[in-house]
């Protein structure tokens, strides 16, 4: 059978080892409210938003402990065969965050209008691009000779590029 989320909270599962998402599902009518346990893939830690379609099902012929799929995130799939997209969804079913795995092997986080870097590789570059630049010298115009380093850094700061909630390898 199929019904609707409602709500949800954690408790335990039908064993009682464990804590899971226990779905609030209303099957046929506003009185038919049946809590549910939530069924998702290893590595899936989402609980469906209300309003989604939740696939009802009894295990092993015991009708006092049910499990629920969600289904349906009332999110219009526009995927690739191949591709894999996750999404975090706001209050109102819209898509709030989105990770895009391509079959090229991209990631895309929430579009693709820029690049990530590996901020430490850059700041290292940075560092000896000041270094080189603090000791570099120039020939003196009248004799031709060297003249002392600058001494003057260029303290090029990408500090705010940084963004700590991203990371990659």
């Amino acid at each position: 059978m199929i019904g609707t989320k409602t709500g949800h909270s954690v408790g335990k599962n039908k064993d009682g080892d464990r804590d899971v998402i226990l779905l609030q599902v209303r099957i046929s009518d506003t009185d038919d409210i049946q809590t549910v346990q939530l069924y998702s893939p290893t590595g899936d830690d989402s609980v469906p938003i209300n309003g989604s379609d939740i696939v009802v099902l009894t295990v092993d012929n015991d009708e006092s402990w049910k499990i629920g799929i969600a289904v349906d995130q009332l999110i219009a799939p526009d995927g690739v065969a191949g591709q894999k997209k996750i999404y975090s969804v706001d209050s109102g079913g819209n898509i709030s965050a989105n990770i895009l795995f391509k079959t090229d092997g991209t990631i895309e986080i929430n579009g693709n209008t820029d690049n990530a870097v590996r901020f430490q590789k850059l700041a290292d570059q940075i560092t000896i691009l000041n270094t080189k630049y603090d000791a570099h010298t120039h020939p003196d115009p009248v004799s031709g000779n060297s003249g002392p380093p600058s001494n003057i850094p260029l303290n090029i700061d990408i500090s705010l590029a940084k963004i700590d909630e991203v990371k990659v390898k």
